[in-house]
């Protein structure tokens, strides 16, 4: 192969290589795009969504399925535990605040 041939096949492997990271990037984009605007929905209804677990959470550090991490979070954010502590941390951030309660 000549060098030329081969300096010619480097740079369109090159080339593909970069149009189907720039195909990736637009899908990239389009999800965001899909998780922002579903975030500013339920914002829009009072929902708290700065703080959001996904199963990528579970699945970075543990070897499950989709499914079963959806089971963990499930499981690790309904416990009585969890719910507790919440409303522990947001009555101490009205206090914080001094906002009066309005019931006991």
């Amino acid at each position: 192969m000549s060098k030329n041939h081969y300096e010619m096949s480097a740079v369109a492997s090159a080339n593909l290589e970069i149009d189907y990271l720039r195909g990736q990037l637009i899908e990239a984009k389009k999800k965001l795009k899909d998780v922002l605007e579903a975030r500013a929905l339920l914002r829009s209804k009072g929902y708290f969504t700065d703080n959001l677990w996904t199963t990528d959470d579970v699945t970075e550090n543990y070897e499950c399925t989709q499914e079963e991490a959806q089971q963990v979070l499930e499981m690790a954010l309904t416990n009585t535990a969890t719910i507790e502590q919440i409303w522990y941390a947001i009555d101490d951030a009205c206090d914080h605040l001094q906002f009066r309660k309005i019931k006991d």
